[in-house]
């Protein structure tokens, strides 16, 4: 029997925001937050994709990359 994994809410606004996108801007905007937040991209496709969630010091990191409000902090 499988059982499914609860993806977090913050990985859901992120995920909705980042698919909201265009094409051409994802991966310059994966690399802009990596930065900001001084990780790798793998991290932040962990956080895209729930097997992470990013803490509130990243989260406030992401919503000034991003240079909009995704997350409530």
């Amino acid at each position: 029997m499988k059982t499914e994994k609860k993806v977090p809410a913050e990985c859901v606004l992120f995920k909705e925001w980042f698919d909201n996108l265009p094409f051409s801007q994802r991966r310059g905007i994966k690399q802009i937050i990596a930065d900001k937040c001084e990780i790798q991209l793998t991290s932040v496709d962990n956080w895209l994709y729930g097997r992470s969630k990013p803490n509130k010091g990243y989260q406030v990191l992401i919503n000034d990359a991003a240079q909009e409000k995704i997350f409530n902090v």
